[in-house]
């Protein structure tokens, strides 16, 4: 994270099989990584709940992924949502939901932590084999009394796994001085001050996700590994103070939230991915610039925003997800500025209806676009994709892959769809508890 300009220098991996990587010269990199298993998918630390992947051919979806992101999957239940990515994960990932353990390539990598008597009984004859690949426990419920002393063993055997937090547990401190987390998914719980504070001593603690809960942010400061930060429903900082100050951070998301610019974000001059979703008051980033090393960008459903020409003044965007406002005009300029990009979402943009300005980045790899009324023989003319995600009803008709596919033969293609009751196979796949989530974002949204 120490170099300004990069220099993409290569694409490619293994052709025959469709998987891809992409690098640049501080070897971070991203993959085209091939997802099974489960009904659907979505990068959330990029972009929330806004649109989401489904399986395609041979019942295989695919994202684009960089080391650490934060992946939703959608398996019918939301009591084992989460997956974070590694990059020794490798391209393709095979998912099983089996009542209390998620399965990857065949190996358990989640428990939910219930008072279930089979889970009981499968917890008393666990060893090191059984959780040898074991990334997180989901805690849905937690009694000292009948889980404390198997996650004594686990914790022996696995200190050092993430933990999904979904709901308000009164013992959790039980499980915090048990395991030396790496990342902690906790967006709706009302922790105590004493809680936020051995948080906040979690010397190991990559990634932390929260909710609306009174936070002091700056207590995070003390946090010396942690790179990825994403906060929902927060608001503009006093005095436009800084909102956060740890130096580590390299991704920030900011959801939901009553933030009007991010001028209390200069500080954080190392990071290289900033997310700022449904960010309904943003009116302005024209601060953006301070942040140098900025990278991947995702300005999904700010509906507020309008001016993004500062965005010129980063030449090192390589990810970018544009607002809803976005106009042709503007994406010209946005492009001539931005030659070397190679991932562009447009989600919501109503204003965009040709692509074909897209044949000028050269290096663009991926391409998704959702609530976007696109000519599509403008994305027919666009030659070199690796990835693709378009809408639903347009991936159903054969005609349109099979033309894509004559001028990307090596192409990636799914379908997407957002939360909406046009969207039969998702109406299917989401449980009950985060369909009313979601029906209440949308009519908040609506009203607004």
């Amino acid at each position: 994270m120490k170099k300004l300009i990069l220099i993409i220098v290569a694409t490619a991996l293994v052709v025959s099989t469709g998987h891809f990587i992409i690098k640049n010269s501080r070897n971070e990199q991203y993959k085209i990584v091939k997802l099974k298993g489960c009904e659907a998918y979505t990068n959330f630390s990029k972009s929330d709940f806004e649109w989401i992947t489904g399986p395609g051919e041979d019942s295989i979806s695919a994202l684009p992924l960089y080391n650490g992101d934060l992946v939703y999957i959608f398996s019918g239940r939301d009591e084992i949502p989460f997956y974070r990515y590694k990059e020794n994960d490798g391209n393709y990932l095979d998912f099983y939901l089996d009542d209390f353990l998620l399965f990857m390539n065949g190996n358990i990598i989640s428990i939910e932590l219930t008072e279930d008597e089979d889970l009981i009984e499968w917890l008393k004859g666990i060893d090191s084999k059984d959780i040898h690949d074991l990334r997180y426990i989901s805690v849905t419920s937690y009694s000292s009394d009948i889980h404390l002393k198997y996650l004594k063993k686990i914790a022996r055997i696995k200190p050092d796994i993430g933990l999904f937090i979904d709901e308000d547990i009164s013992d959790l401190d039980d499980i915090l001085d048990l395991f030396d987390p790496i990342w902690i998914v906790a967006p709706d719980c009302q922790f105590e001050d004493d809680t936020k504070k051995k948080i906040a001593d979690e010397k190991n603690l990559e990634l932390l996700y929260i909710g609306e809960d009174d936070w002091d942010l700056n207590i995070l400061s003390k946090l010396p590994k942690l790179e990825t930060l994403i906060l929902e429903e927060i608001s503009q900082p006093e005095n436009n103070g800084p909102l956060v100050n740890n130096n580590n951070l390299k991704s920030l998301t900011i959801m939901k939230s009553g933030i009007n610019d991010i001028s209390s974000l200069g500080n954080l001059t190392n990071i290289t991915e900033l997310n700022l979703l449904d960010c309904d008051s943003l009116s302005s980033i024209n601060s953006i610039d301070k942040l140098s090393k900025l990278q991947r960008l995702s300005l999904i459903n700010c509906g507020n925003l309008k001016d993004i020409t500062i965005l010129g003044k980063l030449p090192s965007l390589k990810w970018i997800s544009f607002h809803p406002n976005i106009t042709e005009k503007e994406l010209d300029e946005f492009i001539e500025h931005h030659k070397s990009i190679e991932v562009v979402e447009l989600i919501g943009c109503m204003n965009i209806s040709n692509v074909s300005p897209f044949k000028k980045l050269k290096k663009l790899a991926c391409f998704t676009y959702f609530e976007t009324d696109i000519d599509l023989n403008s994305v027919y003319d666009l030659k070199g994709l690796k990835y693709l995600s378009l809408p639903d009803s347009i991936y159903s008709d054969a005609l349109n892959i099979e033309q894509i596919k004559e001028k990307n033969p090596n192409c990636v293609i799914v379908p997407n769809a957002g939360f909406c009751l046009g969207s039969g196979w998702l109406l299917l796949i989401i449980p009950a508890l985060v369909v009313s989530k979601l029906l209440l974002l949308l009519i908040t949204r609506y009203k607004k």
